[in-house]
Formats: structure tokens, sequence, C-alpha cells
């Protein structure tokens, strides 16, 4: 295919939205039905940075969008395209790993799919995940990706086998796989005040494998869910 024909085909990729609102997409995937995902882009011509926006587990049970979109519009409007996949492993106890694998997936295709955007600087994918959002994340990038780095926000641990736990995905399976030690892209870790003992204890595990500190920011582990200049700052200062 010639550089011509490509740049065609990728345009054509490219969603018919209005840039700086959200459109719903299908998220093509390799080995499994396209998925539902949310896709908005900053105004103006040119290449922007990206993020791949990997949601909590409540959105995920609830399949209900509306926990994350205020923070992709925020997103944008710093000057980043944004995509943010829908999972849907189904609410039920003991599912963790489902979900896990359901999201590594569901976030190494997203960065492709970004990669062959015309206004997506490849480089700059950095992947952003909240509470099981960043449990996926922390995994994801243990392997090779297409992700320059990961912002970790308050991440769940699912090591306890009620509501999504995960047996072999949980936050001590990873810890003490020494996967940790393999991670080569910048991981910025952050973390509430008043997170839960189980939050507090998966960040410090992270911070000590990875020789890395914890961002130690203001609020609950739901206070994550909102728009926050903290955690805008640290996205401009690492995404951008």
């Amino acid at each position: 295919m010639t550089r011509v024909s490509f740049f065609l085909l990728a345009l054509f990729l490219l969603p018919t939205t209005v840039f700086g609102e959200i459109q719903s997409i299908q998220l093509p995937m390799q080995d499994s039905d396209s998925k539902k995902a949310f896709f908005v882009s900053p105004s103006g011509n040119g290449k922007f940075p990206a993020i791949v926006y990997m949601h909590g587990g409540v959105a995920r049970e609830k399949s209900d969008p509306s926990f994350f979109k205020e923070k992709i519009l925020d997103y944008s409007s710093m000057g980043f395209v944004v995509l943010a996949p829908l999972r849907n492993t189904v609410e039920g106890c003991c599912n963790g790993d489902d979900a896990i694998k359901e999201g590594i997936q569901v976030a190494r295709e997203s960065a492709k799919y970004l990669k062959s955007l015309p206004n997506v600087r490849e480089e700059k994918i950095c992947l952003v995940g909240f509470s099981e959002g960043a449990l996926i994340s922390m995994w994801v990038m243990t392997e090779p990706n297409d992700f320059s780095k990961a912002v970790i926000m308050s991440a769940s641990t699912q090591c306890r086998m009620q509501r999504a736990g995960s047996e072999n995905y949980c936050s001590r399976r990873l810890i003490k796989s020494g996967k940790l030690k393999k991670v080569t892209k910048k991981v910025i870790l952050t973390l509430g005040t008043l997170d839960k003992r189980g939050h507090v204890k998966t960040a410090n595990k992270f911070s000590e494998k990875l020789s890395t500190q914890v961002n130690i920011l203001d609020g609950n582990h739901r206070s994550f869910l909102d728009p926050r200049k903290d955690v805008s700052s640290i996205i401009m200062d690492n995404c951008s």
C-alpha cells in the first residue's frame, strides 16, 4: 500500500464527529466482536497527543458512560484526542479474571486504533486508568505496548473473591509475578488521602517494585471520577 493510500484509509477511519463533542463509535477488535467506545478530539488541525482512558468497574457493570464522560471532555479540552472504550464483562462475583483480560485486550486495540488516525501523534499515546481500569493499565504496561506512558489512578486490588474478585489478575498476583520489574516506560502513580487500605497497599507495593513515588492527592477513591485540576496537571506534564 502506498503512503498516500494509507493516509486516505486512515482519514476514512477518523470518526466523523464535530471536534470537541463526544461520539459513540465501534472499536474494532482483532479476535472478538467490536466494542463500544467514546471518542472526542480537540478543535483544530494538525496532530495531537492522545489518551486511552480505562474506566472503573462500576461503569463496566452498569454499562454507563456517564461515569467518565466529563473526564474525557476535560482531557480533550487540554488538547488530547481521547478514546474511552466501554468494557462489558458482566457484573457478578468472581469474574475479575475475565474483566481484566478483556481490559488488557481492549487497551491494546485502542492504542492500535489511535495510531491509525491521521490527527494522532502515535509516539504520544498515554494510558490513563482509574480503579479497575488502573489495575488493567498496570498489567498492560508489563508487556510490550504502544503507549508512551501510563497514569495509574487509585488502582483497585480485586484480590478478594467477591464482586469482581480475580484469582489470577489481582494486584497481589501482579506484584509477586516479577512483571513490574520488566516495565520499561514511565508509570505515574496516584492515590487519594482518604483511599481505603487496599488501594493504599496496592499503590505502595507498585511504588516499591517500580522504584517510583506515589503522588498523594486530596480526596477519596470516588473523587477520581470527576475532573480534577491536580490530575489534569499530572496528565499535562506527562502525556502532552
